[in-house]
């Protein structure tokens, strides 16, 4: 996955009011936590990429500006709340509507 995303992403040329530069973005892979999704007992994994990507201008007033991120898929629960009773005798718990 980071070789496509390299292959497509790296200095690559623009032009934007009259200046001409290149961009490049590269991912790398931070780590990779093994999970199981809920109901479907399918294996997957979190993985938090780390990108960076850089610009560049030639020429007078140019410069290099480089910006850094990581971005992670959370793994999200299941069912986001619970409802729980105090006593065991029917009725301790109404759900309605």
């Amino acid at each position: 996955m980071a070789t496509s995303f390299y292959d497509a992403l790296h200095d690559q040329t623009v032009t934007a009011s009259g200046l001409q530069g290149t961009y490049s973005a590269t991912a790398r892979l931070v780590a990779s936590q093994p999970v199981t999704i809920p109901l479907s007992n399918q294996p997957s994994a979190l993985e938090p990429w780390q990108i960076t990507a850089q610009g560049n201008v030639a020429g007078p007033g140019g410069g290099v500006v480089q910006e850094v991120a990581t971005i992670t898929r959370q793994q999200e629960p299941l069912m986001n709340f619970a409802a729980f009773a105090t006593s065991s005798a029917c009725g301790a718990v109404n759900l309605g509507g």
